[in-house]
């Protein structure tokens, strides 16, 4: 895997650790959506937090602006991903989970 460069400065991925974070995610997706895609399966998988939206190519959005996996965040779309069932579904979490129940008061 490699270490993530850009194009997208967001966030200073390019001289923090987000450089590994996003390249594992982006590599976890890939792979995921693809395994999904093969074995023809319409369960999409989860993102806990929105950090790869930030990075995610336009050019691999669906209709070249939507994410092809679904999104918990109480910030972005409301949901809470403490009263979420994410039994037998893939899910990536990049630096959100020491956040859930601490840091996010009055949101939900």
């Amino acid at each position: 895997i490699n270490l993530y460069r850009g194009p997208l400065d967001y966030n200073s991925p390019k001289v923090n650790e987000r450089t590994v974070e996003v390249a594992l995610g982006l590599w976890f997706m890939r792979r995921t959506l693809a395994r999904l895609y093969l074995a023809g399966l319409q369960e999409l998988p989860f993102e806990v937090g929105n950090v790869m939206g930030q990075y995610w190519p336009s050019e691999e959005r669906m209709q070249g602006q939507y994410l092809p996996w679904r999104l918990a965040d109480l910030g972005d779309n409301g949901l809470d991903a403490t009263k979420m069932s994410f039994l037998n579904r893939s899910v990536l979490s990049i630096s959100t989970v020491e956040h859930i129940g601490h840091d996010n008061e009055g949101l939900s």
